[in-house]
């Protein structure tokens, strides 16, 4: 089987709802607060390890539980904007197990 690494991106408001959908469909995401953009804004980037048959149904989750938002411009670019509603990354994973031991 084929694993992917889903890293998606979404604004902090969007969180919650997302993850509580994507737990009650039985994925396991990884939660982490982070900033970027030119502004460092803070958004929340969630990994997500699924099959590669399980890709489309965390799109469709994601899709229907993140929003854009519109957002006022600054000095240099006035006007109104809109901030996508997530960014979403999908990888190949290769699966690993790591063993530790005390010894050496």
């Amino acid at each position: 089987m084929v694993s992917k690494l889903i890293i998606c991106i979404v604004h902090p408001e969007d969180v919650q709802d997302l993850v509580e959908v994507l737990n009650k469909a039985a994925f396991r995401v990884t939660r982490m607060s982070t900033s970027g953009g030119f502004l460092r804004r803070g958004n929340v980037s969630l990994l997500i390890g699924v099959q590669e048959e399980q890709v489309d149904e965390v799109m469709e989750i994601v899709r229907a539980h993140t929003h854009s938002r519109a957002r006022k411009g600054w000095w240099a670019r006035p006007g109104d904007h809109r901030e996508d509603a997530a960014i979403v990354f999908v990888m190949d994973m290769e699966q690993t197990n790591l063993a530790y031991s005390d010894t050496p």
